[in-house]
């Protein structure tokens, strides 16, 4: 029922609140990696946009179109793993701990979506 309240929000144009401490994410390229590094020593807070955010219920897939998710991190958890992921890879898997005192967001549409 959590996911169908979650999807039922997003179509009604309302932000979701992400539960959770931690947050990870797919960057690409040693430009991504050093703005995200930037990011956390200023306790900045970052979008990231998905082509298209999909929830499994049962066997069904939903998909609902372009998803922005908004955090505010106060440390990357994994650069050096990060690093030599990007290195040998060319992309890697960044773990954030998000700021306790400001909730991260989701919400369907690009990052250009006012909020």
């Amino acid at each position: 029922m959590h996911e169908v309240r979650e999807i039922h929000a997003l179509l009604d144009g309302d932000e979701n609140v992400l539960e959770g401490d931690t947050v990870a994410v797919r960057i690409e390229g040693t430009e991504a990696l050093d703005l995200l590094a930037d990011a956390a020593a200023s306790m900045s807070r970052i979008t990231v946009g998905y082509a298209s955010l999909v929830f499994a219920l049962g066997e069904h897939q939903i998909g609902l179109g372009p998803c922005t998710e908004a955090y505010t991190m106060d440390k990357i958890l994994n650069m050096s793993e990060a690093r030599a992921e990007l290195a040998a890879h060319g992309h890697a898997t960044v773990r954030m701990r998000l700021a306790r005192h400001i909730p991260a967001v989701r919400y369907l549409g690009g990052d250009e979506t006012p909020r």
